[in-house]
């Protein structure tokens, strides 16, 4: 309940006080003598509303309006004071006085909180009746506000938002989900047993070539001996028969050498006809074992995909659980909040048993 009304040159009044009776108040007196200006002052301090220096009197630098409330049998004191560098409102209990100055257009909420008045409380001066000559919209519009229904509009504004988004999440890894199946039936027609039997090939063919290799670097080595015993028949001919006798050994030597070069060029020859026979014919560059094994560690690399891939499928399939879930327990708490309602939030009538059963089956 308002207990009182001080103005400080505000507009026509310099030094006004205004003490209020809890039943109903009159205020009368002569045009032009200040009478809108204590409606103004109270739109003031409850809305913030007008927002320029059109409220200071004339000639002053600051104005002051102040109202005390009585709430409980305890006063609260709420002070709208303006000036050209100071802009604030005051909240005095008992215990502190708070200072609000950064507010922009409304006025803080502790302060909305402890006036608990608003718009609604508050004819302008030459209006119509309060809600006699207002259309059944307005009217709606003023029950809701009063009756908090507004809140209740927000809430589910913002339930049907979060549903919309969380519905549209699970259409896109829907999406995801079914692209992923495309690709793993793509891989899914790839024959692994054959693809282990040519990897299986290829290691034997890397054996079989690193004991070529080794082989040929026998023969190599035996030429570089052969090459030097030429050198010293002909720079010692006084050692014949030693040179002889070294030869017979060495040529001995060179001919099981012979022999196994002649194996060398089969197993490089059954290495080329492995090779056709294990490796498509369509595919060209594959003429040495290294592009071979290229190819072998390119299928290991698929292989590891295919692996990810899976991952990547499991937990897709987990989010579109876990969302569905959340979608469930949305819903739900639309429902009981619906089941709760007892004013249609579109048009503001009581709403009957029936009514609210048709509006938590639509939605």
């Amino acid at each position: 309940m308002i207990k009182s009304l001080i103005l400080t040159n505000f507009r026509s009044h310099e030094n006004t006080e205004l003490a209020f009776s809890p039943q109903v108040n009159v205020i009368v007196g002569k045009s032009d003598h200040g009478k809108s200006n204590i409606i103004r002052a109270l739109n003031w301090i409850v809305t913030n509303r007008p927002l320029g220096e059109n409220v200071v009197q004339y000639g002053k630098e600051e104005t002051v309006a102040q109202i005390i409330i009585e709430d409980n049998k305890k006063e609260i004191g709420v002070t709208r004071r303006k000036k050209k560098n100071k802009n604030e409102y005051i909240l005095s209990t008992d215990e502190e006085n708070i200072s609000f100055e950064a507010f922009g257009t409304v006025p803080p909420e502790p302060i909305l909180t402890a006036l608990n008045l608003s718009d609604v409380n508050i004819q302008k001066q030459k209006e119509q009746y309060f809600l006699i000559f207002d259309s059944p919209g307005q009217v709606a519009t003023y029950i809701r506000s009063i009756t908090k229904l507004d809140k209740v509009d927000e809430v589910v504004k913002l339930l049907a938002s979060k549903i919309r988004l969380k519905t549209g999440q699970v259409n896109n890894y829907q999406i995801e989900l079914k692209e992923a199946k495309k690709k793993l039936a793509e891989i899914s027609k790839i024959d692994l047993d054959d693809f282990e039997k040519k990897i299986n090939s290829i290691h034997l063919l890397i054996e079989a070539n690193e004991q070529l290799c080794r082989e040929q670097n026998e023969l190599i080595n035996f030429l570089k001996e052969l090459e030097k015993v030429e050198k010293s028949i002909v720079c010692f001919p006084v050692n014949i028969n030693q040179i002889l006798q070294s030869c017979d050994s060495q040529s001995k030597l060179y001919e099981d050498l012979l022999d196994k070069e002649t194996n060398l060029t089969v197993l490089l020859v059954s290495l080329e006809k492995v090779q056709k026979i294990i490796l498509p014919e369509n595919i060209e560059g594959f003429s040495n074992v290294n592009a071979i094994i290229l190819k072998y560690n390119n299928m290991y690399k698929e292989v590891e995909e295919l692996n990810l891939l899976v991952e990547k499928l499991k937990k897709v399939g987990e989010r579109i659980f876990n969302l569905d879930n959340q979608l469930q327990v949305s819903k739900e708490s639309e429902k009981k909040l619906m089941n709760q309602l007892d004013i249609c939030p579109s048009c503001g009538t009581k709403l009957s048993e029936e009514s609210r059963k048709y509006l938590v089956n639509r939605r």
